[in-house]
């Protein structure tokens, strides 16, 4: 069984940045937590994709580039334990890098409202 949860880090408010952390702990106790960043500007449109990609097998994925970031959501997984994937490839000078987060239906249903609630 896999313990995974959501919450933001910085909301950006002074730094126009959000910061969201993921964490991740699997049956063996491997931890696989890691943090998302994106500009706030964009937080609405990742949390209408993820309302959208409730329907993880029904759902055609979306791929934006917004500013500095590259955004990209998806479903994957297996029929028994869809997940959502929310994928960002960043560029300039604020917190470059390449992030990542898988989720299940209900972590992405609270991100989504988490995103909304900024």
């Amino acid at each position: 069984m896999r313990r995974q949860d959501v919450a933001v880090q910085d909301d950006g408010t002074t730094s126009g940045v959000v910061v969201i952390a993921s964490t991740l702990a699997l049956e063996d106790g491997t931890d696989l937590s890691t943090r998302f960043v994106m500009e706030r500007e964009h937080a609405g449109w990742v949390a209408d994709e993820l309302d959208k990609a409730g329907d993880a097998w029904g759902y055609p994925g979306a791929d934006e580039t917004l500013g500095d970031d590259h955004l990209l959501v998806f479903g994957g997984g297996r029929d028994e334990q869809p997940i959502i994937n929310l994928q960002n490839v960043r560029g300039g000078e604020r917190e470059p890098g390449e992030y990542w987060i898988g989720m299940t239906q209900d972590v992405a249903e609270k991100l989504r409202d988490l995103l909304r609630n900024l």
